[in-house]
């Protein structure tokens, strides 16, 4: 598609997140965040309004975030070093004790997490105010989680000894399973807006 090499594709790996334009033959990982060893991320999220890239560390029990790094791949190491460990605000969320599943709300500028060493999921803006917990009970060990705040419904999914796949309204009302037959350890959440389908690994 038009404009598709411009198209960014963002990978958490342990303690470090990496670049790539994936519609580009000629492109290279490019460091994006690289922590150290008290970092182990999650999983993250982009906020491309804000030009903020967010992440879970489920060893620190932390909600940070940063700016996107500009994209250069002609860039000097002293500007890509730079880029990779300065500007990190870690969220002033209190109280998380493995924070995994992270995504953002681009319409409404909040974020939505799942916290499995306390089984609930959250929500807060983007800096960490204003926090509400949405689900609590009847949930096992809360993993992945993404949103649809166009259709203003969220999903994730569930690790614990009946595991699944939930979604409710994103004021987490109207809550439901979706799926609970045939499924292990649903890890990974994607959502297809255009098509209106999950996708789940």
């Amino acid at each position: 598609a038009e404009g598709s090499e411009y198209q960014i594709l963002y990978i958490a790996d342990d303690n470090k997140i990496r670049s790539m334009y994936p519609f580009n033959p000629n492109s290279a990982y490019e460091p994006a965040f690289q922590g150290d060893e008290n970092v182990r991320i999650a999983a993250m999220d982009v906020y491309v309004k804000g030009n903020k890239i967010y992440w879970t560390n489920w060893h620190t029990g932390r909600i940070s975030c940063r700016d996107l790094p500009s994209s250069s791949g002609s860039s000097t190491s002293n500007r890509n070093r730079r880029q990779i460990d300065g500007g990190v605000t870690h969220l002033n969320i209190s109280g998380l004790k493995m924070p995994r599943g992270i995504a953002v709300d681009w319409v409404a500028g909040n974020i939505y997490w799942t916290d499995s060493g306390r089984d609930v999921i959250e929500v807060a803006q983007m800096k960490g105010e204003n926090r509400k917990t949405l689900i609590s009970g009847m949930i096992d060990e809360p993993h992945a989680i993404v949103v649809d705040p166009l259709r203003g419904v969220m999903y994730w999914s569930d690790w614990g000894n009946h595991p699944k796949i939930e979604t409710a309204a994103m004021d987490g009302t109207l809550r439901e399973t979706l799926v609970q037959d045939n499924i292990q350890w649903p890890t990974g959440l994607a959502v297809d807006y255009h098509n209106e389908r999950l996708y789940w690994a």
